[in-house]
Parts: structure tokens; C-alpha cells; sequence
């Protein structure tokens, strides 16, 4: 009766493995997923609200049935669209960043046509102000008119 059971079981573990093996599994989606539904229901607890609790619900269903899945192909182009656009937003939020740390040396300007941006510097700018044998006499009013006179030459 042991061997039957040991048997029994082993067919189960061997089925188990093979589904399991053709799932997805977690992915960059299925743990942002995730952290959503956990931060969801920290909030949940804290302001004792009933909806977040039912959306981080849902949020947790939604990544078991992503990392169960047997779609793959479906399930890396959703990957695939939510890095892009992950890496995207992560270039903007740096890029703001850095155009924030450098407001005082560079003046910056986007084109209504193709959204290039252009950085304009000037020597009145930066560290080259704060010398004054090499600051230029001009002031702040000309300066302004230089970058403009120099963005309208570039774009």
C-alpha cells in the first residue's frame, strides 16, 4: 500500500513540475504588480478605507494569473510595453533632475515641432559668473536676448 501511495504522489509531483514549468513566472509587470497591491493594502490599513482593499485584491489576482499563465508570448509584449515605457518615464524623471541642478548655469528650450530639447548656456551663467575679471559686463536682460538670439539661429 506505501508503494501505491509513494507512486500516487510522484505522479502528482511529475504533473505538477511539468505545468509549472510552461508558466510564465514573474517578470518586471508581475513585481510592479505586486509592490502596487502591497503598498494598496498598507493604505488600507492605515486609513481603514474598504476600496483600496478590493483594487489590491484584484492587483494580487491579476500577477497569480500573469505568473500562471501559459501565454508567454502574450505576457512578455505586456512585459515588454511596461519596460519601455518604465525606462521611459525613468529617463524623463532623471533628465527633469538634472535640467533642475543646472537651472542657474543653462537656460533650456523644447521645439513645438520635434520636442528636442536645446540647453543654452551663456558665459553670465554658471561658474564663469561668479569670477568677476571673466563675467561679462552685460546684464541679465542682454544675456536673455543672446540665448534667444541663439535658439532661433539652432532650431
Amino acid at each position: 500500500m506505501w508503494n501505491r501511495i509513494k507512486a500516487g504522489a510522484s505522479k502528482m509531483w511529475n504533473a505538477v513540475t511539468h505545468w509549472f514549468r510552461r508558466c510564465n513566472g514573474p517578470d518586471n509587470l508581475g513585481m510592479a504588480i505586486l509592490i502596487t497591491s502591497l503598498s494598496l493594502t498598507l493604505l488600507t490599513r492605515i486609513l481603514g478605507l474598504g476600496i483600496p482593499a478590493v483594487l489590491s485584491m484584484g492587483l494580487y489576482a491579476w500577477a497569480i494569473f500573469r505568473m500562471l499563465s501559459h501565454n508567454k508570448a502574450k505576457r512578455m509584449e505586456e512585459n515588454r510595453r511596461f519596460t519601455q515605457g518604465w525606462m521611459k518615464l525613468k529617463t524623463e524623471l532623471r533628465q527633469a533632475v538634472v535640467r533642475m541642478k543646472n537651472i542657474r548655469k543653462y537656460k533650456y528650450y523644447k521645439c513645438p515641432n520635434c520636442k528636442a530639447r536645446a540647453r543654452l548656456g551663456c558665459a553670465c551663467r554658471g561658474a564663469l559668473a561668479k569670477r568677476p575679471s571673466l563675467a561679462p559686463s552685460a546684464s541679465i536682460a542682454s544675456s536673455r536676448r543672446h540665448d534667444n538670439r541663439f535658439l532661433q539661429r539652432r532650431l
